[in-house]
């Protein structure tokens, strides 16, 4: 009969080595499964230990995200205000455009006639376009816009001060404006 031995190795070292796998195996595992304590207090210390520009970029990176959202806000408020200030301006003003033609004249283009639409104003008929305007403005403020020439290139030669100095004259009792293209050279 085999009799078990009174002092062996391993009788001693298999068990050993099970429980250094088992905690092994552990170890391994460890970095996988955090407690949510850990989490937020690992957290902390990496905050703690970035640099001094790292911080200053976040700074900034923070304040570029609140400046866009300021500027879509206010961009949503310019669209609120100008249909606003249009529905004011359509309830309130009678608007006639006028053109300045390359030569000076000034001209207004009439829906109501069949032909020759375009109609000049001078001097003599400027009384009688006022009035009529007046009369069909119906109570609202009669406000006068005045384009002029658009040229391809270069500011327009037309109207000379004289010229324009005359329109001022004309309708100094009407509010009146100039529309002068700009172009960057």
């Amino acid at each position: 009969m085999i009799q078990m031995p009174k002092r062996s190795v391993t009788r001693f070292f298999i068990p050993l080595i099970d429980v250094l796998t088992l905690l092994f195996c552990i170890f391994l595992l460890m970095p996988m499964v955090k407690s949510a304590g850990e989490a937020d207090a690992s957290s902390e210390p990496a905050a703690m230990t970035m640099s001094a520009a790292e911080r200053q970029e976040l700074e900034q990176l923070r304040q570029e995200k609140r400046a866009w959202m300021e500027w879509d806000r206010l961009q949503e408020e310019l669209k609120l205000l100008n249909a606003k200030v249009r529905a004011a301006l359509e309830q309130n003003m009678f608007l006639r455009v006028l053109e300045i033609g390359e030569e000076g004249k000034l001209f207004f283009y009439d829906p109501s006639r069949e032909k020759d639409r375009r109609v000049e104003i001078t001097k003599d008929t400027v009384d009688t376009f006022l009035k009529t305007q007046e009369r069909l403005a119906q109570g609202k403020e009669l406000y006068l816009l005045i384009l002029y020439p658009r040229r391809a290139e270069g500011f327009p030669g037309f109207p000379l001060q004289e010229q324009r100095a005359e329109y001022d004259r004309w309708f100094q009792d009407v509010a009146h404006g100039y529309d002068i293209p700009y172009r960057v050279p």
